[in-house]
């Protein structure tokens, strides 16, 4: 399966095209099989769709690597309690919430 970039807005306007033309071809961008009738690109959709629902696409990323999920979530712990002072956040949420350590706070 291929993997095309659309907008919402250009899904949007091949809907609307392939309601008013049931027997129009999307231009696809690509140089073999150049377009796709309306039944062939309710399935590359549809394909698409299932594959992003079920997670079979892949998944590449720094919020993807379980050290950055478990450090988001403990800093989530410590600051959600209003009165701690924090020793340590993730280099993500550093700049963010530099009240709340300890070296700005004494």
């Amino acid at each position: 399966m291929e993997k095309w970039q659309y907008s919402v807005t250009k899904l949007k306007k091949i809907k609307a095209f392939l309601r008013d033309n049931p027997n129009g071809l999307i231009p696809t961008g690509r140089w073999t099989n150049p377009t796709l009738n309306k039944d062939q690109w309710q399935k590359w959709f549809m394909d698409c769709l299932n594959n992003k629902i079920n997670r079979e696409l892949d998944m590449t990323g720094r919020k993807y690597d379980p050290n950055w999920y478990f450090e988001m979530r403990r800093a989530q712990h410590q600051i959600n309690h209003p009165h701690l002072i924090i020793d340590w956040l993730p280099k993500d949420l550093k700049e963010r919430f530099a009240y709340r350590l300890r070296e700005n706070v004494i």
